[in-house]
């Protein structure tokens, strides 16, 4: 039987993965809690490179469990790109999160020839949260 912390995050998931250094890649994540312990949904790549920017989509499932003696959730998924349907092997991501869902750690890879991996990755929910600001007028008068 799954932990009650198994079920604190239902619906739909968001997350964004950041790694340190220049020039690495932005990975966001939306599943999908499918049935007890699947996911699926859709990775988003953003790679920014010296004057030029690409975009990776995949098409992704997997599943999630608690961690044994750990009070975390390891979640394992694959999958390929939207045009290459018949090859699972263009994305893997193993990804290790709190009990609440907001924050964790991830490692992953994707493409097929030559395999670009990113190790201990930040994972949080909690990037998707939108802070406004008022703009405040600072104008001086000089005379």
């Amino acid at each position: 039987m799954l932990s009650k912390s198994i079920h604190a995050a239902n619906g739909s998931l968001n997350f964004r993965i950041l790694s340190e250094g220049l020039f690495q890649p932005i990975l966001q994540l939306s599943l999908t809690k499918n049935s007890a312990g699947s996911l699926s949904g859709t990775a988003n790549l953003t790679i920014k490179e010296l004057g030029r920017e690409s975009n990776l989509s995949f098409k992704i499932h997997g599943t999630y469990k608690p961690l044994l003696h750990s009070t975390g959730i390891l979640i394992s998924l694959k999958g390929n790109a939207f045009a290459d349907k018949g090859n699972d092997d263009l994305f893997s991501l193993e990804m290790e999160m709190n009990n609440e869902w907001t924050t964790g750690i991830a490692s992953y890879q994707y493409q097929a020839n030559p395999a670009k991996i990113i190790r201990n990755a930040t994972v949080s929910s909690v990037l998707f949260v939108r802070t406004e600001f008022k703009a405040q007028d600072y104008s001086f008068s000089f005379y």
